[in-house]
C-alpha cells in the first residue's frame, strides 16, 4: 500500500476514549478491542478523518521522536487495524462529526459534540423535560437501527405498568451501551438536569405496536438511584401515538405531552417521586421502536465495564 493513501475508520465501528485507553467496537462482529499509548493516539488522529501514514506519524511523534522512527509502527497498526476490519483504505465518508449543526448535543461514532448546554438546562428546570433533536449522528443512527432491525425482539411485561416487545441484548445494545455510557454524555446530562453525578445509563430497546394491544401506565421510575430518564426514536417510519406524558404525583392531568416522531430524536426527562410519566397507546400500523433507559448515580459504568471485558 502506498504509505500517502489515506486510512479511514471503518464504517461499521464505534469507539469511546475511556480512561487510559480507547475502546472500539467492531457492530459486525461485537468484537471489542482496546487501545492504549500509540495505537491509542492514531486512533484519536482518524476520529477527525482520514489521514495517510505519513500524516499520523508525524501528529503520534508530536516532538518526542522523530517521525521517521515513528513511522513503521504506524504502517504496522494500520496494516492490522485493516485486517481487522477496523480502518479501511481511502477517503473520508461524506461529512465529518467536528460540528453539531446548531444541535446541542450529537453522539458521534466516535466522541460526543456539544454546544451551549445552558438554554437546555434552564428548559429542564421550567418543564422538567428537553427534545434532544437527532441527538445520534445520522450515520451512527442507520448503523444501530440496522441492527436493531436484525435483532430478535420479545415480549415483555413490566408488573403493574405495561407491555411491549423488548429487544435481546445483543451488538445492537453493545453499540448502544458504549455510545451512551461516553463520560462526555454523562457529564452533559450532568449539568442538564443540574443533578449529582452521573455514574452509568441502563437502557434497552422496546418496541410497542397498537396491534399486539401494548400499553404503558402511569408510573415515577424512582429508586435505584434514577436521576433522569432518556428515550430515543429508532423508528425509521413515523407512528401515530405513542406520546410521552408526564404529571404530578397528585395530579390526574398531564401537565407536559410530549410527541416524539421523528427518527433519531430523543426526550430527557426527570425522574422524581413527585412525578409521573408514561407513554400514550401508539395507533396505526407503524409501532414504536425506542432506546430508552435511565441516567444513574450508581453503579460506575467504567468499573463494570472493563471488569467485564476479557484481557486480551
Amino acid at each position: 500500500m502506498d504509505s500517502n493513501t489515506p486510512v479511514r475508520i471503518s464504517e461499521a465501528v464505534v469507539s469511546r476514549s475511556l480512561r487510559d485507553r480507547v475502546v472500539v467496537l467492531d457492530a459486525r462482529t461485537g468484537r471489542y478491542f482496546q487501545l492504549q499509548n500509540a495505537a491509542a493516539a492514531i486512533w484519536q488522529n482518524l476520529e477527525n478523518g482520514a489521514e495517510s501514514i505519513p500524516a499520523l506519524a508525524d501528529r503520534v511523534a508530536a516532538g518526542v521522536c522523530t517521525p521517521a522512527s515513528i513511522q513503521p509502527d504506524v504502517a504496522a497498526f494500520v496494516d492490522s487495524a485493516i485486517e481487522q476490519g477496523l480502518l479501511e483504505r481511502g477517503p473520508e465518508f461524506g461529512a465529518g462529526e467536528s460540528s453539531v449543526n446548531g444541535r446541542p448535543l450529537r453522539v458521534g461514532r466516535s466522541k460526543l459534540t456539544r454546544g451551549d448546554l445552558e438554554p437546555l438546562r434552564r428548559e429542564f428546570a421550567r418543564q422538567h423535560y428537553v427534545r434532544l433533536p437527532q441527538l445520534i449522528d445520522a450515520r451512527v443512527r442507520d448503523l444501530v437501527a440496522t441492527l436493531i432491525d436484525q435483532g430478535e425482539f420479545v415480549d415483555r411485561a413490566h408488573q403493574g405498568i405495561g407491555t411491549e416487545l423488548c429487544l435481546v441484548p445483543g451488538i445492537a445494545t453493545a453499540t448502544l451501551q458504549l455510545l451512551f455510557n461516553d463520560p462526555d454524555l454523562l457529564d452533559a446530562i450532568s449539568y442538564i438536569a443540574d443533578c449529582a453525578h452521573v455514574g452509568c445509563f441502563d437502557g434497552r430497546v422496546y418496541r410497542m405496536s397498537a396491534s399486539a394491544g401494548h400499553y404503558d401506565s402511569w408510573h415515577s421510575d424512582a429508586g435505584e438511584d434514577r436521576l433522569v430518564a432518556v428515550s430515543v426514536n429508532f423508528g425509521r417510519e413515523r407512528y401515530e401515538g405513542g406520546v410521552l406524558e408526564i404529571r404530578g404525583a397528585a395530579s390526574p392531568e398531564p401537565i407536559e405531552q410530549v410527541p416524539n416522531p421523528a427518527y433519531g430524536d430523543a426526550v430527557m426527562f426527570r425522574i422524581s417521586p413527585a412525578l409521573r410519566h408514561r407513554v400514550s397507546a401508539v395507533s396505526g400500523t407503524v409501532p414504536r421502536t425506542a432506546y430508552a433507559g435511565w441516567f444513574k448515580s450508581t453503579p460506575d459504568f467504567l468499573d463494570l465495564f472493563f471488569g467485564s471485558l476479557p484481557n486480551d
